[in-house]
């Protein structure tokens, strides 16, 4: 009896590539609004606000958000910017619903996980349009950071717990640990009224590895369905 060539799909499954498809297409969808907005930025960042043009090391992201650039110009990609950073914030959450799933979402980790990531993802909402005022920024930045890290960090334990991929699993430690550090120092800074260059250039390699994280566990979880499969 030949046997199909066409993989078989359990529920649980199709769940899951749904989910991870989720997240690739929301990642590329936020790729198209940052780089729109990157390019359309005037210029001025907080440490030279004569400066042309975005500063990947030196500007924020949230600069990207601003109506009016730092150096006083008109960003006609502020909208763009705002759209962007929420999108990035959703294009997580279906991974954060693809490890809620792996351990039963009726579980104290599945439930704890899906709470923490949904409260998250809605303040994630209204970050960018605090740009323009700090103390509520600050504060927006804080309601969106904590229990985004909370629900990473049970995301990385539900990881480490059913062994989905060790390699990732390092990785995510690592972005765990740099993006708390970047938290940390915004927090600093706003406490001592003085900012560093190193509070940007964290906040870029967080992003930049929560990034290739998100990516990589997304293409190997689907290929590891694809292999069993078939």
């Amino acid at each position: 009896m030949r046997q199909s060539l066409v993989p078989s799909f359990t529920r649980a499954q199709k769940i899951t590539f749904i989910l991870c498809l989720s997240s690739l297409g929301l990642q590329a969808i936020f790729f198209y609004f940052y780089s729109h907005a990157i390019v359309n930025y005037p210029g001025g960042s907080y440490f030279d606000k004569s400066s042309i043009g975005y500063d990947f090391w030196r500007n924020y992201w949230c600069d990207l958000a601003l109506p009016v650039a730092i150096n006083g110009k008109p960003n006609y990609g502020a909208e763009y910017a705002a759209i962007g950073f929420v999108i990035f914030n959703l294009s997580l959450y279906p991974l954060w619903h693809l490890f809620a799933f792996q351990v039963g979402y009726e579980s104290r980790l599945g439930a704890a996980l899906v709470l923490c990531s949904t409260f998250s993802v809605v303040i994630s909402m209204w970050v960018p349009f605090t740009s323009r005022m700090p103390d509520l920024h600050a504060l927006a930045l804080l309601l969106n950071s904590v229990p985004g890290l909370i629900a990473y960090a049970i995301a990385l334990y539900i990881s480490f717990r059913l062994k989905l991929s060790r390699p990732f699993f390092y990785l995510g430690l690592i972005v765990f640990a740099v993006a708390a550090i970047n938290l940390l120092q915004y927090l600093g800074a706003r406490s001592s009224k003085v900012e560093t260059m190193m509070i940007p250039t964290t906040q870029k390699i967080s992003t930049v590895l929560l990034t290739v994280w998100a990516i990589g566990i997304a293409l190997t979880t689907m290929l590891k369905g694809l292999r069993e499969s078939r």
